[in-house]
């Protein structure tokens, strides 16, 4: 009989690190679904629920998210729920509109229908041409997903290397554009997340363009100190008593080109990884979670 899927209620915590995937538009129907089962049973038990004992210990420290292309997204929930995998399910887009005449578009409410947790929203390559995504519908969409009860994943990350200037110059840039796409998300998110509301997480994947899809990821040191002043920035605008955003609960991922040695390198400062094409083989995230495990 064939496994019905039902919408999952929007965790109210996390463990203190999360680790995703995203196979993009890389893989067909029948290479994603059999990418993810391979998956799970590379990383069993610590895709087991944390009720089974061997899966606890890692449960509590780890969460796992898989993000996949649209068609793909009902048969993987049927995988998770029948199999009663600990992982998250997330789109990789949605509509800024809740339902209506938008030909092409996916709503949130039709992701959290068939299982996702989660929504990629404001990727790269949806902020450049020819998509051209501006910070303020990246915005709009964060705030529908959260509506509906889906936490947001957005990527954010300055477009160009700057190179030829001194290293708290090179910081200074990268913080300043990353700040303009990370302040439009939080201000149209008052009054929706935090305390008392279904959805009390905002993730940010910090993923530079110019490490997306590069040999290595982003130099250590740069993307620390990047992210150590955007997210004391937000902690001091938003998340501070009378900030608005009391009770969110921010967390900063990095993205760009991430694999083995990655975490190892950032030495545990941020919150997590988000694993792009280095993901495709399931050895290389058995050795992230290793890394992460430690």
């Amino acid at each position: 009989m064939t496994q019905e899927v039902t919408a999952v209620a929007t965790p109210q915590s996390l463990p203190r690190y999360l680790l995703g995937i995203s196979t993009k538009m890389y893989f067909s129907h029948a290479q994603t679904t059999s990418y993810l089962q391979r998956l799970a049973t590379a990383l069993t038990p610590s895709l087991t629920l944390p009720s089974r004992p061997k899966g606890k210990e890692i449960a509590e420290k780890l969460q796992f998210f898989y993000i996949p292309s649209f068609p793909s997204l009902y048969s993987c929930a049927q995988l998770l729920q029948s199999q009663k995998l600990s992982i998250l399910l997330g789109g990789q887009d949605c509509s800024e509109y809740a339902s209506g005449a938008h030909t092409g578009c996916v709503s949130a409410g039709q992701l959290r229908e068939v299982g996702c947790s989660m929504v990629e929203l404001g990727h790269a390559e949806r902020r450049a041409a020819p998509v051209c995504e501006s910070d303020a519908l990246v915005a709009a969409k964060v705030r529908v997903a959260v509506e509906m009860g889906l936490i947001p994943l957005v990527c954010v990350g300055e477009k160009e290397k700057v190179v030829g200037e001194s290293v708290s110059r090179r910081i200074g840039v990268a913080v300043e554009e990353v700040v303009a796409q990370v302040e439009p998300v939080l201000r149209r998110l008052m009054g929706v997340v935090g305390d008392g509301k279904e959805v009390r997480f905002v993730v940010f994947a910090y993923e530079p363009v110019w490490a997306i899809g590069a040999e290595r990821p982003a130099e250590a040191d740069h993307v620390v100190a990047v992210v150590r002043a955007v997210r004391e920035l937000v902690t001091r605008r938003y998340l501070k008593q009378g900030g608005g955003l009391d009770g969110l609960e921010v967390r900063f991922l990095y993205g760009g080109s991430a694999g083995p040695g990655t975490w190892k390198a950032l030495k545990g400062e941020l919150d997590g990884l988000f694993l792009g094409r280095f993901a495709h083989d399931v050895e290389n995230v058995q050795a992230v979670v290793q890394e992460m495990l430690e």
